[in-house]
């Protein structure tokens, strides 16, 4: 049997981290910061480099303007002391990043990152990692384990620029289509009120036109009612005037007659006096 083919206690820790990060999940990296940057917020990340790293210029090479939109904290920190550099990277997992960048260049001394204390504490950590190490090509057990992977400094940067592009351009379609949105809402508002204004007036006219039939049926029914009762007041009238005219003829024939009863009366009157005077002479 081959060397090669006998696995180490290192390749079954290995392998055991790998399967403990699987069940934890890989967060998405992605989305964490399209997040904010669609909510107009500035993520903040966790540039970590080696203590005399000079890749933090790769880095900047390929960020351009991603930080206008991103707030970079770079931070350092020896990558050859496992233990020292496991310490830090839980005291940054406390301190409530949103993303933390683990970030060197390729060349020696890149396998101290495979140790298994920096494995095991890059897997239990809960702020999201991203493996920006090496050159392309170059091999580590921790960009197994990492959230997330960039080829390289440069293109870590490349991917935070590409980022915040893809993000802008993504807010200024979302204003346009809500500013389209409330257009067409806008429209259709205008629309449904204007046929409602239209509704109401033709409402109106129709009330309006029966008030006024009402008004010239009332003013006729009146006019009418006003004739006939002066046909009724001036027949009532006739009537009274032929009813005052007869009792005034009947009148003045009863008061003929009585004033020719009173006549004869007197007259007789006038002759039993006379005749009682000549009885006592």
């Amino acid at each position: 049997m081959y060397l090669d083919q006998f696995v180490t206690e290192q390749d079954t820790k290995r392998c055991e981290i790998r399967i403990a990060k699987s069940k934890k999940g890989f967060k998405n990296v992605d989305a964490v910061l399209e997040d904010k940057l669609f909510r107009d917020e500035r993520p903040k990340v966790a540039l970590l480099f080696a203590s005399t790293s000079i890749t933090m210029q790769d880095f900047n090479a390929g960020v351009n303007a991603a930080a206008v939109k991103i707030d970079f904290k770079e931070e350092r920190q020896s990558f050859g002391n496992a233990h020292a550099l496991s310490v830090f990277l839980q005291q940054l997992d406390k301190t409530g990043y949103d993303v933390i960048a683990l970030v060197r260049g390729g060349g020696g001394g890149i396998e101290a990152l495979d140790e298994i204390e920096v494995l095991t504490t890059v897997s239990g950590m809960n702020t999201p990692i991203i493996c920006a190490i090496g050159h392309v090509g170059e091999e580590l057990f921790l960009k197994t384990i990492a959230d997330k992977v960039a080829p390289t400094p440069n293109g870590l940067g490349q991917y935070f620029s590409e980022m915040v592009e893809k993000v802008t351009a993504q807010r200024n379609n979302s204003r346009a289509a809500l500013v389209e949105e409330v257009k067409k809402q806008f429209v259709k508002q205008l629309d449904e009120s204007n046929k409602k204004n239209k509704e109401l007036l033709a409402q109106v006219e129709k009330m309006t036109k029966q008030a006024q039939e009402q008004t010239k049926t009332f003013n006729e029914g009146l006019k009418k009612q006003q004739e006939e009762n002066k046909k009724n007041l001036e027949a009532q009238q006739k009537k009274n005037d032929e009813a005052l005219a007869k009792l005034q003829a009947q009148s003045k024939q009863q008061m003929e007659k009585s004033n020719k009863q009173n006549e004869e009366l007197q007259k007789k009157l006038a002759e039993i006096t006379k005749a009682n005077e000549n009885a006592h002479d």
